[in-house]
This record gives C-alpha cells, structure tokens and sequence, in this order.
C-alpha cells in the first residue's frame, strides 16, 4: 500500500509542478470553502513546501465537506508528510489501486480546468452558433475538461457563462454506440423529463434530468441504448472521478442543486468533448455563412428548379426511408407536379455537432403552401461541410407537425 501512495504522492506532485504558473492568480485561503480553488491551492502549497498554509485551506474545506475524499487524501498527506509515517489509506476509504486512480485523475481535471480556463474568457464553444430563443439558459458539458456549463441568453442572443461545475462520465469515456458500453453519447440533446427524490436510488443524488438519447442522429447511426441523465452522486461521497458513471453526467449534489433551479424541460443540453472555444467574431461569420446556405435552400425549392435544388443535398444524405437517390427520385416527381410553391424558414436554431467532424444541426419552423396543399412542421436537418467548403445537407426530417 505504501507503494501505491508514493506513486500518488509523486503525481500529485508533478501536476503542481505543471500549474505553479497558471494558478499563481488563485486567493490563497480568500474562499476555503470553494472546494475546486481550495485543492488546487493546497497542491501548489504542498509542491512549494508550504505545508502550513496547505493545512490551513484544507481542514477547514473538510469539516465543511467531510465526504470530499480528495481533500481528504490531501489533508492525509499532510500529516504523513509531518510524521513521517506510512499513509493508512483505510481510514480514507480507499482500499485499491483503481480508487486511487480515480482520485488522482478527479486531481487531474480539476487542475486541467484551471490552467484553461483564463485562456477561454471571452470565448464560447463552437457549438453554440445560433442557439434556441426561447430558452433563456444552455447547458452545455466539456468531457474532456469534466465540466459541466450553464450558459444565459439575453433578448439579443448574446450568450454568458454564469457557472461552470465539476462532472464526472461514461467509465469508458465517450462516443456512446451500443446498450451498456459505458460511454456517454456525444451531441446535441434536450431534457425531457424531471425525477426526484423519492423516484431515485441514493446513488443518483437528489435529482435527475432524463435526456433525448438516442435522437434522431443516433438513431440513424443505428446506436442504441436509453437512461442517459444529468444526475447527482450518492450521499456517501462529495464527486465521483471524471470516468465513473455508466454513461450519465453526474454532478456533485451541492453544485446539481444549483443547477436545477435552471433546468427546465425542453432545453438544450450538449454534451462534447474537447471542443474548441472561438470569440464572437468567428461565430457570427459561421452563423452567416450557414443562414446563406439555407436561404438559398429555400430559394431554389420555391423555384422549382429540381437541378439546383437537389445540389443542396450531399451523396451520402440519408432518412429513415430514403438515400439520395430515392430522395431525389422523390422531390422530382413532388416538386414538378405543383403549379407553384412557398417556403418560409422562421426561427431557424443552429448548433455545431459534437463528435461529427464539421456537421451543424439546424431546427426551424417551415411554414410551406402550394396550390393544393399548405402545412406547418418543426423541421430539423444536418449540414455538413465538403471538401470544397460548401455545406451540404446530409438528413432532413420533420420533428414535429403545428398547427
């Protein structure tokens, strides 16, 4: 067991190392019972041979949070450090190597964060290129960073990051494809439910939020599986390490309950992993170059030039019962048989893929009239860009018939 904590110890030590200058900005003991600010101080304290102050942060974080079993470790070091003494890992609750690990990579992404996150102020994901109106708040999660986001939309359509959280994963990381491979799906989903407390085992926390997987993307890459939620953790510990569920998002139960006040259902929950963040600027020239292609979309379908019309769609598009050929086959015959047609695009809603390589979502309300027939249906397609750098659409389906 010795073994096991000097290997710890050493890592924990090395990942200091790597953070001295980054998080040189951090208060020393100004907020002791942020728990995220509060270990990494005390690892740049411990590297530096500040004991003292290391204790300091951490015992008053632990009497606050006595489940937090990395402040524990910690704090435990300390002491071992004073005396001299072998660590007895016991008393913490860790009992195996592989809970050791976890603690170290929990060590590992709570410090990943704040070596980025300076770099990032002023950015948004490029995911967020023209989200939904009518939702006021965005949850947006970061596997790679173990971070889980809350973003605020004005009544411009400016977006803000009002907080951020520590989360942990699929134990198999992410890209979810089948029933209980572990691994936490990546895309653009939205919350279709509420559980709470009494319909919940201990080990989903206070709260969950059931999400749309599989939607209409994974259902045409054939993935499979259900029960992907935003939940808590169970009342014996503080977090979970960052791969640790079996596929759902789970939050700390103290930062959870924070979020909830937000979640609402309908709103749009994304999941990536190591997206890029970009300013304003380069959203808006995206955002414009995506509004141009599905303006000309409509354009060349309401003048019935089928020739034109069908380049807007990409070899490899695809429906639940079409190919391009089909389609094309399809929209010919539909399209030469109207004396004339109108389509309007309203509110149309913009999100990059996580997971696809240079492919967008985009939701609008169609509003569509020819001379014998009128309809309006919630659409939704997915674009992707080609090597030319046009975008193509590569699905098309209708979510929803209005009224």
């Amino acid at each position: 067991m010795r073994a096991n904590y000097k290997m710890l110890k050493s890592s924990l030590c090395c990942l200091a190392v790597a953070s001295v200058t980054t998080l040189g900005s951090l208060p020393s003991h100004a907020n002791l019972l942020d728990p995220e600010d509060t270990v990494v101080q005390a690892l740049m304290d411990m590297r530096q041979g500040r004991l003292s102050s290391a204790e300091a942060s951490l015992q008053p974080l632990i009497e606050q949070r006595p489940k937090f079993k990395l402040a524990q470790l910690l704090y435990a070091d300390i002491l071992n450090a004073r005396s001299g003494s072998s660590l007895n890992m016991q008393s913490l609750g860790q009992s195996d190597q592989h809970s050791l690990d976890g603690l170290l990579a929990e060590a590992k992404q709570r410090i990943k964060w704040n070596e980025v996150r300076l770099s990032l102020k002023g950015k948004l994901p490029s995911s967020l290129i023209k989200p939904d109106r009518n939702h006021p708040f965005i949850v947006y999660a970061d596997l790679g960073l173990s971070r889980v986001f809350l973003f605020k939309q004005d009544k411009n359509g400016s977006l803000s990051l009002q907080h951020d959280f520590y989360a942990s994963g699929g134990k198999k990381g992410t890209r979810k494809q089948v029933r209980g491979d572990q691994r936490t799906p990546l895309g653009v989903y939205s919350i279709t439910s509420k559980l709470t407390d009494d319909e919940l085992e201990d080990r989903y926390g206070p709260v969950a939020f059931p999400i749309n997987y599989p939607n209409a993307w994974d259902k045409l890459q054939a993935r499979t599986g259900d029960g992907i939620w935003l939940h808590g953790v169970t009342s014996a510990t503080y977090s979970r390490p960052p791969q640790d569920s079996d596929g759902c998002v789970a939050l700390p139960n103290e930062d959870l309950e924070i979020l909830e006040e937000y979640l609402k259902i309908g709103m749009p929950v994304i999941f990536a992993e190591n997206d890029n963040w970009v300013d304003s600027q380069s959203t808006e020239q995206t955002q414009s170059t995506l509004l141009a292609s599905l303006e000309a979309w409509r354009q060349d379908w309401e003048s019935q030039d089928n020739k034109n019309y069908l380049k807007h769609y990409a070899t490899e598009f695809k429906t639940e019962s079409h190919n391009i050929t089909t389609w094309s086959s399809y929209k010919r015959r539909v399209n030469s048989s109207k004396k004339y047609i109108k389509v309007k695009v309203e509110e149309p809603v913009i999100y990059g893929y996580p997971g696809e390589q240079d492919m967008v979502q985009v939701d609008f309300v169609q509003h569509y009239t020819s001379d014998n027939y009128r309809g309006k249906a919630l659409k939704q397609q997915f674009w992707k860009k080609q090597a030319d750098g046009t975008w193509q659409i590569t699905y098309e389906g209708t979510r929803q018939i209005l009224s």
